[in-house]
């Protein structure tokens, strides 16, 4: 099973908070930095991060990841000085480039040239001017981070921001707690504004056969017997259904005799009227017209006879409720007595409840859920769904959906489960808060 966006999302979001509270954590200087520099590519990947700590206006390393001592005056910082103070804002998070440097980015260019860098990334530890960490991320070979990437990092370089304060002898503690605690909160609230997920939709669904045979009454009558139980296994022609054989056959009897009577009429009255042409033809019109009438209900009791076994139109497997409750029943035409499907060709039938009825992808796959295979996912692809209200097994009002396999299936009529289908992309925040929004405006008529 794979990762989907809303997954991913979901971790990020994970990430950023435990990143938070791990911070907040923190008993020392040295552990937080640690934390600054090797936990954040937790959240988004890089290849290497250094913490910077302006002092009396000279920037100095305090913390690399992957290492544990450093070295005063080292190569590092000393071939990375000269490139920080040529950057025009050093407040501001930010993605490297020459426009990010005074004198067309010189320095950075021969920074470029000596090392593996491929993409490298500025973000203050803090949201004022007077903010004195600062981070320094490198790519090597990675994909450069998005906006919102470098916006997410920002983020968390706040939260680091409030933890370090929060370390710091000047400030009395139950001040920096409050700024601690409404700095968190900002994250939070920036986090759930900034993390997107596509709108997740659960509903019940049930595995339903595709284009199902019914088979109904072809003709009025009293049916003799069901040949065929639930789950039989039947051929083209096959005997379905049998009706009782006494009243069609007496009525094809009687018709034919009375076609046979009104013939013969019609031809004594035909052969005369040759004969005498002078004979009045009105009588020869009526007699016309009862023999094409009796012909007319001698072919409809024949059709009726030829009825009273009905056979299976196409190859497949049964689906009837009870069949002995038809035996010695009069029905009428058009009464459904069975289907027949082909047990290899199912789709999914989905009830999408009302509040539901939100706006769904229908590019993208659904991924339904059965109760007899909790452990795996079958991902589907919608179909269609319906645009009249009506309502599920248990009676909620709902909009019906059908959806064809992605792969084949193998698995019995009648499976249930719950689908989930997914609709345009919204906020976290929006995402959490639509259901009880949604049912309170409801409660209270808004």
């Amino acid at each position: 099973m794979t990762d989907t966006p809303y997954s991913q999302d979901m971790e990020r979001a994970a990430h950023l908070a435990k990143l938070q509270l791990k911070a907040l954590e923190a008993k020392t200087a040295s552990d937080l930095y640690f934390i600054i520099v090797n936990d954040a590519i937790k959240l988004l990947h890089y290849d290497r991060a250094i913490l910077w700590k302006w002092e009396a206006d000279q920037p100095k390393i305090v913390a690399v990841s992957g290492q544990v001592d450093i070295a005063p005056k080292s190569a590092l910082e000393q071939q990375l000085q000269a490139v920080l103070e040529s950057i025009n804002t050093l407040q501001s998070p930010q993605r490297l480039d020459e426009t990010a440097f005074k004198d067309s980015g010189k320095e950075w260019q021969t920074l470029l040239s000596r090392s593996p860098i491929h993409a490298a990334y500025w973000v203050p530890l803090g949201t004022d001017s007077h903010s004195h960490y600062f981070v320094w991320f490198e790519q090597w070979d990675e994909e450069p981070w998005s906006d919102d990437d470098l916006q997410l990092m920002s983020y968390l370089g706040r939260a680091f921001h409030a933890s370090l304060e929060h370390l710091h002898p000047r400030w009395k503690q139950h001040v920096w707690n409050k700024r601690i605690w409404m700095l968190s909160a900002t994250c939070l609230l920036a986090t759930l504004m900034l993390v997107h997920v596509p709108l997740r939709i659960v509903a019940p669904c049930e595995v339903i056969p595709e284009d199902p045979v019914v088979i109904a009454t072809p003709i009025s009558g009293v049916i003799d017997e069901v040949i065929v139980s639930a789950g039989d296994r039947v051929m083209k022609g096959d005997p379905l259904i049998e009706y009782q054989r006494e009243s069609p056959i007496y009525e094809a009897r009687v018709a034919r005799k009375n076609f046979e009577v009104a013939d013969t009429k019609y031809r004594v009255a035909l052969a005369a009227t040759a004969a005498d042409r002078n004979r009045e033809t009105g009588e020869l019109y009526t007699l016309q017209l009862q023999r094409q009438r009796a012909l007319a209900e001698l072919e409809h009791a024949e059709y009726r006879l030829s009825q009273i076994r009905v056979k299976a139109p196409i190859e497949g497997t049964i689906e009837i409720d009870r069949p002995e409750n038809f035996r010695n029943k009069p029905v009428e035409v058009g009464e459904k007595i069975l289907t027949i499907f082909d047990p290899a060709k199912t789709i999914v039938k989905i009830w999408i409840p009302q509040g539901d009825n939100v706006t769904i992808d229908k590019k993208r796959s659904i991924s339904v859920l059965l109760s007899t295979r909790p452990s795996e996912t079958i991902e589907a692809t919608l179909r269609y769904i319906s645009g009249r209200l009506t309502t599920d097994p248990k009676g909620v009002p709902s909009y019906e959906a059908e959806a064809d396999w992605n792969e084949p299936f193998e698995g019995n009529i009648g499976l249930t489960g719950t689908a989930i289908l997914y609709g345009e992309k919204v906020s976290l925040f929006y995402w959490l808060i639509r259901r009880p929004w949604a049912t309170v405006r409801e409660f209270l008529a808004l």
